[in-house]
C-alpha cells in the first residue's frame, strides 16, 4: 500500500510542474501531465500568489480539478457499492 501511495505521490509531484517545468519533461510522458490534477492546482496557486489574474483567468482549472475528483469519487463509490451488495 505504501508503494502505491509513494508511486502516486511521486507521479503527481514530478508531473505537476512544481519542481521541473512541464516543458522540460520528456515528450513521451509529457501528455500524461494533462490528466494530473496537481498540474492545475500548481497553476492556480502560482496565479493567486504571484500573478494575480484572479477567478476569470483560472476558473477552467478549478472545473478540471472538480471533474477529476468527481470521476475518481464515482469510480470508488461504484466499487464500494458493489462490495457492500455482495456481503
Amino acid at each position: 500500500m505504501q508503494m502505491v501511495m509513494l508511486g502516486g505521490f511521486l507521479l503527481v509531484f514530478m508531473l505537476s510542474g512544481l519542481i521541473y517545468p512541464i516543458q522540460n519533461v520528456p515528450i513521451q510522458i509529457r501528455w500524461l501531465s494533462n490528466f494530473i490534477w496537481g498540474r492545475y492546482y500548481i497553476d492556480i496557486v502560482r496565479d493567486a500568489l504571484l500573478e494575480g489574474g484572479g477567478w476569470p483567468a483560472q476558473w477552467w482549472k478549478v472545473v478540471i480539478i472538480a471533474f477529476t475528483g468527481s470521476v475518481f469519487y464515482t469510480m470508488s463509490w461504484r466499487n464500494m457499492r458493489r462490495m457492500q451488495l455482495k456481503a
